[in-house]
């Protein structure tokens, strides 16, 4: 990541469901990136966009299982990095585990599910690089690098 960058958010938990919405501030401004998790699948979009990016959870599960190394599919999160964590018990709001009506949500999952594919069927030293700029279609932020991560392995 941007040494200069900091990211802030607010994630909140129910259950298996998660919804978090995150700025991330760096040398050309803050972009907003929100994301949630329901019981099948991941959202992911950018503060102002009419499109985001939506996963199964089924398919992200079988390329993290591809993963070499756990710490790559980790949301790119430093584990040695100093964080402010405040936590407060909240009264579930179902609604903060529904994607906006107002954005498309492009389907990704069977380009994971085809990438889990590809990555199990190759020998380990030769996997070809896919082309990251697939990732372009992710709002900038953690999604994305994790996105173009998943790629250069």
């Amino acid at each position: 990541g941007d040494e200069s960058g900091e990211q802030k958010g607010t994630v909140y938990i129910a259950g298996e469901k998660m919804s978090g919405e995150f700025t991330i501030t760096d040398s050309e401004g803050s972009v907003q990136t929100s994301i949630i998790r329901d019981d099948e699948y991941q959202y992911l979009w950018g503060d102002g966009m009419e499109q985001g990016v939506k996963f199964k959870l089924s398919a992200m599960s079988e390329l993290e299982g591809e993963a070499t190394t756990p710490t790559e599919t980790e949301e790119s999160v430093d584990l040695d990095q100093q964080y402010n964590v405040d936590c407060d018990n909240w009264r579930v709001d179902d609604s903060k585990f529904v994607p906006p009506s107002n954005v498309e949500f492009m389907d990704y999952s069977a380009q994971a599910e085809a990438t889990a594919s590809m990555m199990q069927s190759l020998p380990e030293a030769g996997a070809p690089q896919m082309d990251a700029s697939i990732c372009d279609q992710v709002p900038a932020g953690p999604a994305r690098d994790q996105c173009i991560a998943s790629l250069q392995r």
